[in-house]
C-alpha cells in the first residue's frame, strides 16, 4: 500500500514538472524568432518558461501569441468555414463589383488564417504538425477558388463595357494613372511597402541558401501584396531549390497570369513572360495535379453544404450546392442535394 502511495506522488510530481510544458503557448516575435513554454504576464514583459529554461521579453517586440496546435486548427477552421460561406454568397451576386468586394473580404479572412498556419508551421511535429498543413493547403485551395471566380468576373466584365467605345475620350489620360503598372491604384500602399521589406528579407535567405525561410518570406510578402510579381517568381525558384516542382509550376504561372493582366507590360516583364513559359512547358504535367485540388475544393463544398441541409439551413444550402455545379456541372451529389433543397423549401413557401 505504502508503495503503490510512493507512485501516486512521485507520478504526481513529474505531471507537475511536466505540465507546464504540455499546456504551452507559441510566442512569435517580430523579429521571426519563435518560442514554445508557458507564458506568464509581468505587465511589460513576459516571462516564457521554455525546455531550455526561463526568459523575458518585452511585450513591443512581440507579434503574436497562439494556443496550442488544437486551438489553432479550430481558430483557422472557423475562419475558413465563415469565409467560405462568403465565396458561395458571392456566387449568387450577380453586379460584378459587389461580388468582387465579397469575395475581397473572404480573401482577407482566408490571408489571415493563412498568417496564422505559417507563423506556427515550422513549430509543430508529428500528428500536430501534419494537422497544421492540412490546414494550410485547404486554405491555400479556397484562396485559389476565390481568386478565380474574382478572375471569371473581370473576363465577364469587358464584353459589357465594349458597348462604350463611342465615348471614350477621357480614357487616353488613364494610361497617366495606370503608369505603376505593377502595383495597380487598388493595392494599399502601406502593404505594398511592407511586401517589399518581407521580400528583401526573403531574398537575403535565398542567397544564404536558406531556402525554407526564404520561402516563408515570399509567402508572407504575397500575404500582403497578391499580385507581388517578383514574389511569385522568386518563390517558385525557391520551390525548385526545395524539389518541389508543382509548387514552383503553380506559382510560375501565377505570375504569368499576374503579367498578363498588366495593360501595357514593360520590356523586362515581357522578358521575364518569356522566362517563366519556358519553365512552365517542362512542367506542363502539373494541370492534371492542380484539377485534384479543384476536387479537393469541391469536397469541401459538399461537406459543407451537407451540414447546412443537417442544420435546415436551406437558402444557404442553396447557394453551395449552386457553385458546386458551376464549378462541376455533372456533380451527382450537388444534383441530388439540390433536389432535396427546392422541395424543403418550396415546403416552406
Amino acid at each position: 500500500m505504502r508503495k503503490s502511495n510512493i507512485i501516486i506522488i512521485v507520478t504526481f510530481m513529474i505531471f507537475l514538472l511536466v505540465i507546464p510544458y504540455v499546456i504551452s503557448e507559441v510566442v512569435i516575435l517580430k523579429d521571426g524568432n519563435k518560442y514554445v513554454g508557458k507564458v506568464t504576464d509581468e505587465g511589460d514583459t513576459l516571462k516564457i518558461a521554455t525546455p531550455d529554461g526561463e526568459m523575458t521579453v518585452k511585450k513591443d517586440r512581440i507579434k503574436a501569441i497562439y494556443k496550442d496546435a488544437s486551438a489553432i486548427v479550430k481558430e483557422t477552421t472557423d475562419i475558413l468555414t465563415e469565409a467560405q460561406k462568403l465565396i458561395a454568397g458571392a456566387n449568387k451576386i450577380e453586379d460584378p463589383k459587389e461580388r468582387n468586394a465579397t469575395l475581397d473580404k473572404s480573401l482577407e479572412m482566408l490571408n489571415k488564417a493563412q498568417n496564422i498556419c505559417m507563423d506556427v508551421i515550422d513549430v509543430f511535429s508529428g500528428q500536430d504538425g501534419k494537422s497544421i498543413g492540412n490546414q494550410l493547403k485547404e486554405i491555400n485551395s479556397t484562396m485559389k477558388h476565390a481568386r478565380f471566380l474574382k478572375v471569371m468576373d473581370k473576363e465577364v466584365t469587358p464584353p459589357k463595357d465594349e458597348k462604350k467605345p463611342v465615348p471614350p475620350p477621357p480614357e487616353p489620360e488613364k494610361p497617366e494613372t495606370d503608369k505603376p503598372e505593377v502595383e495597380p491604384k487598388t493595392a494599399d500602399p502601406e502593404k505594398v511597402e511592407a511586401a517589399k521589406e518581407v521580400y528583401n528579407l526573403g531574398l537575403e535567405s535565398f542567397k544564404n541558401k536558406k531556402y525554407e525561410e526564404a520561402r516563408d518570406f515570399f509567402l508572407k510578402a504575397i500575404s500582403y501584396y497578391e499580385d507581388y510579381i517578383e514574389a511569385y517568381v522568386k518563390l517558385g525558384e525557391t520551390y525548385e531549390a526545395l524539389k518541389n516542382e508543382e509548387l514552383a509550376y503553380e506559382n510560375n504561372r501565377r505570375g504569368i497570369e499576374i503579367i498578363d493582366k498588366l495593360p501595357a507590360p514593360p520590356e523586362e516583364m515581357v522578358s521575364l513572360r518569356k522566362t517563366l513559359m519556358r519553365k512552365t512547358e517542362k512542367l506542363r504535367i502539373y494541370d492534371d495535379k492542380l484539377a485534384e485540388i479543384n476536387q479537393e475544393f469541391i469536397n469541401s463544398l459538399l461537406n459543407l453544404g451537407t451540414q447546412c441541409l443537417m442544420d435546415k439551413d436551406y437558402l444557404l444550402a442553396e447557394e453551395i450546392f449552386t457553385l458546386v455545379l458551376k464549378i462541376d456541372p455533372n456533380n451527382k451529389t450537388a444534383l441530388e442535394n439540390m433536389e432535396t433543397v427546392k422541395k424543403e423549401l418550396s415546403k416552406e413557401e
